[in-house]
Formats: structure tokens, sequence, C-alpha cells
């Protein structure tokens, strides 16, 4: 019998492997403007270097998308490394990215790195794709172990189920501040729920601001999640 968390990884790696993009009806560029200005908040919280001496960690960086992203909010290409289960997509982040990125394949939940070598280890739509609580839980450990202490853990993803994608479950927040006990936890509630948001952009962008400034209508949130803040914050 194959260990569970490899019986995981395997349902992980078909689900990506046949996941496809969503309709084009998205106003995407707006959805990713939207938590980069939470990203941006975030990356100059007390305590952290100046964004172009953070050195950060991406935890299933996938082909780059987001590196790409932090490296247009400042941050240094040789201070960033990104992880993801699936070869083809650390390929195709290799030759889109700085080659001073450095990027592996590999589990995450079992990572090469040294205690407390990033001063941010982020994840995007990662443990909404992670049906396994036990999964879950050593990889919310292992990015404990590898941020330092002063450092924070920098979170995207959705807070419900999909009834349309079995492969996905929500993470809503009781659940983050159960994988993460002990820890303080910031959060930013951002992007219009898609199917929301996609009647909304037929009306044009005065209709999409209005409904985006309703909170219980965002699915997702940008959250800073860390250890130890710094004792001069009020």
């Amino acid at each position: 019998m194959k260990p569970r968390n490899e019986t995981e990884l395997e349902r992980m790696t078909r689900a990506y492997q046949r996941r496809v993009d969503g309709p084009d009806s998205l106003p995407v560029e707006r959805i990713r403007l939207d938590r980069e200005r939470h990203y941006a908040a975030f990356l100059d919280s007390p305590g952290l270097p100046a964004r172009s001496d953070l050195r950060v960690l991406e935890v299933g960086c996938g082909s780059g998308g987001e590196l790409h992203r932090l490296i247009g909010l400042g941050l240094e290409p040789e201070n960033l490394e990104g992880i993801d289960l699936l070869e083809d997509r650390i390929s195709t982040a290799r030759k889109s990215l700085p080659d001073e990125v450095g990027l592996r394949c590999g589990d995450a939940t079992r990572m090469e790195f040294d205690d407390d070598r990033f001063d941010v280890v982020f994840t995007s739509l990662v443990f909404t794709s992670i049906l396994s609580d036990e999964i879950q839980a050593r990889l919310a450990r292992e990015m404990m172990r590898v941020v330092r202490p002063a450092g924070i853990i920098l979170w995207y993803d959705f807070l419900y189920d999909n009834p349309r994608n079995a492969d996905v479950r929500g993470v809503p927040i009781h659940r983050i501040q159960n994988l993460f006990p002990d820890m303080e936890i910031s959060v930013r509630r951002t992007t219009l729920a898609p199917p929301i948001a996609r009647v909304a952009t037929r009306f044009g962008v005065p209709i999409y601001r209005l409904l985006h400034l309703i909170p219980m209508l965002r699915s997702h949130v940008v959250a800073a999640i860390r250890s130890h803040p710094p004792s001069d914050r009020t």
C-alpha cells in the first residue's frame, strides 16, 4: 500500500495536469492589481528588510507568474526561490524568469532548505488544492520551519468550496488559524467571487467596483502570518 502522502501527491499532480484556465470573462488584471496591493502592504511590514533585500521562497510557484509579480514589486531575482511539484511547470518558469531565481521541483512538505532561511514564505492557491488535512498540516509546519522568527508567511487563497471542482476545497479563516497555531494572522479579504465578477464585468467597471466594496462578496484572502511581531509595533 502506498503511503498516504504519496497518494495525495499523485492526486494533486493529476489535478494540476488537467487544470485549464478559467473563462476569459474574468477581469484578471483588476483581480491581480487588487491582491498585489495587499502583497505590497504586507511586504513592507515592520521588522522586515527593505523589499530589495527580502529573501523569499514561493511554495507552489507553478510556471513563475507570481515570482514575476514579486520582481515587479521591487524584489531582487537573486533573493527569490521557488518550489513546485511538477517538473514541466518548473521548466516553463526557468524559461521565463531571470536566471538568478532559484527553482526546484520537489515535495514542499520535505524541503531541503535550512531552518529560518527566508524572510518571507509565499503561497498562492496551494492549500485549497490539498484535500488531505494531514498534508496541509505538514506543509504548514514546513513553511514555519524555513521562515525566520521575525519573518512572515504571505498567503493568498480562497475561502469557500467550489461545487463544480472536486479537486479543490475552500480554506476558511478558522482553518488557517488551526494550521498556524499561536501565530499572529492579519487578513485582508480580496477578489470579488468569480461568478459575481463575471456578471459584474458585463455591466462595466463602476458596477464591479461597487460590488467589490462589499466584504462578504470577496471570496479570497491575502494574509500575513508571523510568530514574533516586532516589539515596536503598536
